[in-house]
């Protein structure tokens, strides 16, 4: 059996989206209308394309592992806004979430392909991010078993809290990576 590592147990955390069942009511139920729900996703797809060369531009300076760490950090920070957003039904929190799960996203993108292909190898590569991905998949599926047990006790505050928490425990796993 294959060793599991920090990148196995980080795509596992990130995997972990215990609200996306319920993504469109965690803002229509705090009170966002429903087509201020596709402006906020249009405000996401803005901020990937606005600052993915940038954030690309950034990685070559401070390196992928770094940037891994800072990627998790602001998922991690969206996580914790979209939770706080709910609870205080604001629509700027919306927003704010938004535009730092973007960065997020772009921080993410292509980082990990480079820090695998850099610490695999063009061999073993394919194999090892098929690995990574797996375990995201596992952690998704995870979540969405889980959810209904969540949601029945908690909420969607359970939902989004369990979220945040879960890409918390992503960060010691970021932070770890070699």
């Amino acid at each position: 059996m294959k060793r599991i590592d920090r990148l196995d147990l980080l795509s596992f955390c990130n995997g972990l989206v215990f609200f996306a069942p319920v993504a469109l009511l965690v803002r229509t139920q705090a009170g966002v209308p429903l087509s201020w729900f596709f402006l906020l996703q249009a405000v996401l797809s803005l901020t990937v394309l606005l600052f993915e060369l940038p954030t690309g531009l950034l990685t070559d300076r401070i390196g992928c592992r770094r940037t891994l760490l800072l990627a998790q950090a602001l998922s991690l920070a969206s996580r914790v806004l979209l939770l706080a957003a709910f609870l205080c039904r604001s629509l700027p929190l919306f927003f704010l979430e938004a535009v730092v799960e973007g960065l997020s996203s772009c921080l993410l993108s292509g980082t990990l392909e480079a820090y695998l292909y850099s610490v695999s190898g063009p061999e073993r590569y394919p194999a090892r991010m098929a690995k990574a991905a797996n375990f995201g998949t596992a952690g998704f599926f995870l979540s969405t078993l889980c959810y209904a047990v969540l949601y029945r006790f908690g909420g969607i505050p359970a939902l989004l809290a369990a979220t945040a928490l879960a890409c918390g425990a992503g960060i010691p796993c970021a932070a770890g990576l070699a």
